[in-house]
């Protein structure tokens, strides 16, 4: 009884509490500068091809990732894959071409981003290409994350391996 009290009380003090305005112009542009330093991070990020690194720019929890028709349905696919291509690579340049930001409320925002990559692999198999990503952030308590995914790369691109299999 005390727990039902307790939580129909928080519920109460919740629903009084004044609902968030419209964002002003000063929110907007708050959250842009935030995505604008999410893209410099990931960038430096995806040019130490260290999946840590890269995997932390992603919410906790599940999200979808799509590449080139591909969808990786869960975490450990994406990063499975992500090691795969980064762990080939000798050595990599990618660079931002270009960003736009639509700030969708205070906890979301789309990015989306043109890039080019100069890469060597192991072989010594140069890759110039450029493509375009776009994410979909969501804030959590550790900052803005992605939620969502799509990368298009060119048909040059050789092909991602396929996410590794578990057996349950």
């Amino acid at each position: 009884m005390i727990k039902r009290l307790l939580l129909t009380a928080v519920v109460a003090v919740a629903a009084c509490q004044p609902a968030a305005g419209p964002l002003t112009d000063a929110d907007r542009q708050a959250i842009m500068d935030t995505a604008a330093a999410q893209s410099r991070a990931m960038y430096a990020d995806l040019n130490t091809r260290d999946m840590s690194k890269i995997m932390s720019h992603y919410v906790a929890g599940e999200f979808i990732s799509s590449e080139n028709g591909m969808t990786y349905r869960n975490r450990a696919a994406v990063d499975s894959s992500g090691r795969a291509f980064w762990g080939m690579l000798k050595t990599i340049n990618m660079t931002k071409v270009s960003d736009k930001v639509q700030v969708v409320d205070r906890d979301n925002f789309v990015l989306s981003s043109q890039w080019h990559m100069v890469a060597a692999d192991s072989a010594g198999h140069n890759m110039d290409m450029t493509g375009a990503w776009v994410g979909t952030f969501h804030r959590t308590d550790a900052g803005f994350k992605i939620v969502a995914e799509s990368n298009s790369m060119p048909g040059a691109m050789p092909p991602m391996p396929p996410p590794a299999r578990h057996r349950s």
